[in-house]
């Protein structure tokens, strides 16, 4: 029954995302709208029971890692190499001017309502957080080549890294103080970040050195996805049985593993790969996506109030500014410059896992105020989705970027005489 349940859900979500291209939307749209519908707040398909199953945890446990891998097979060495520099500046301007324009706003905001300024930290450190995912399905499903959408990536794989070190750190401090308790931030940061960058990576080039030169289209295809399903199973494996407290996050061990293989495997069969992993890729980013989006209440729309619409705008002239100062300093092409922020919006997922943990150490001391910190983001991470990734295409668009557009120009040259 389960299984039947699952499946229906998925082709709800599935026929949601076609109708979300149809007007002319990111199909993750049609895939996160619809999932608020298929989980408690609505149809119950997805059930607390049936995704509280440890079947349904490890199949989500091997959707990260594809998702993952979705974004690590985009950063090839070769074809970054020039970039990497104005990545690392935008990316670390992105951080640090996102997490001081929040926190400080915040912080006045909590004052002037009275509440614990000591939460504005916690709103500053969710605030960073990019989404991976969505970002490079937008990429992918229009096509997209360019200055922009080629840097994309490279960015989000180094926000997944960073915020973690910056956010966890900075949540156990808080708890420990509040709860007058004591962690081990070090060691938690080495079981969530190193051990899967180091499984995945190693894994990646051992399989990668495997595939020869006489290897076939499909054979490398299947190699590339048998290697995936190891790094799965031994990040299943450590994270259920060897790490029970803190664990491994799997989206790194699919980044690290994708990442490495590319690397190291013949270059020519890089782009045949790329092109075959598109429709894998696609199915396992939807799964994802319902899967992160099951957890929204519709009703938090309307809970969120001002406070919400405060942190959108706060945290888009953080992104904004943050991303822009980067790229003038690195001195990266005009429109990176004035687009990357734009692009980095996206939101949901982290943010909702980052708003529980917070929610959950500010808990005992300040109920209501974790309460309001969880609404307040969770509405948030919702609204930014539905706002941002459409904007993303037409930015694309815009450009020129975007496959179809690419092609409508072209045949635009092509008509002009000679």
């Amino acid at each position: 029954m389960f299984v039947l349940r699952f499946l229906l859900a998925m082709v709800i979500a599935y026929f949601a995302g076609e109708l979300a291209k149809k007007i002319k939307f990111p199909a993750i749209i049609g895939w996160l709208i619809v999932a608020m519908f298929l989980g408690e707040h609505g149809l119950n398909l997805l059930s607390p029971e049936l995704i509280s199953t440890k079947v349904y945890q490890s199949l989500m446990v091997l959707m990260q890692i594809l998702v993952g891998s979705m974004v690590g097979y985009k950063l090839v060495y070769r074809d970054i190499k020039d970039s990497i520099s104005k990545v690392f500046a935008m990316g670390i301007s992105d951080l640090v001017v996102t997490f001081a324009v929040v926190t400080g706003s915040f912080a006045l905001i909590l004052h002037l309502l009275g509440l614990p300024i000591i939460a504005a930290l916690l709103f500053g450190g969710i605030a960073i957080a990019t989404a991976p995912a969505p970002p490079v399905s937008v990429v992918e499903q229009y096509d997209c080549s360019g200055p922009l959408s080629d840097s994309v990536p490279s960015m989000t794989a180094f926000n997944s890294v960073m915020v973690n070190i910056v956010f966890f750190p900075l949540v156990s401090v808080i708890g420990a103080v509040l709860n007058e308790s004591s962690t081990s931030v070090l060691g938690s940061l080495l079981i969530m970040i190193l051990a899967p960058i180091l499984l995945g990576g190693v894994i990646g080039v051992v399989a990668g050195k495997l595939v020869g030169k006489g290897a076939s289209k499909q054979q490398s295809f299947l190699i590339y996805l048998f290697t995936m399903l190891i790094i799965y199973a031994l990040d299943n494996y450590l994270n259920w049985h060897v790490f029970t407290e803190t664990q491994m996050m799997s989206l790194l061990a699919g980044i690290a593993g994708s990442c490495a293989f590319m690397n190291v495997v013949d270059p020519e069969k890089v782009p045949s790969l790329q092109m075959d992993l598109g429709p894998v890729h696609s199915y396992a980013l939807m799964i994802f996506i319902v899967n992160l989006s099951i957890h929204l209440n519709p009703a938090a729309l309307f809970d969120g109030g001002m406070l919400m619409v405060a942190y959108i705008l706060i945290r888009a002239l953080g992104k904004y500014l943050g991303c822009y100062l980067g790229a003038k300093i690195s001195h990266a092409p005009k429109v990176v410059e004035k687009y990357m922020g734009v692009i980095m919006m996206p939101h949901s997922g982290v943010s909702i896992m980052f708003a529980g943990i917070a929610a959950y150490n500010l808990m005992g001391v300040y109920p209501e105020l974790a309460n309001l910190l969880q609404i307040t983001i969770s509405a948030a991470a919702l609204i930014i989705e539905i706002i941002s990734l459409p904007l993303a295409g037409m930015v694309y668009r815009k450009l020129g970027e975007a496959g179809k557009e690419k092609e409508k120009l072209a045949r635009q040259e092509d008509l002009l005489p000679s």
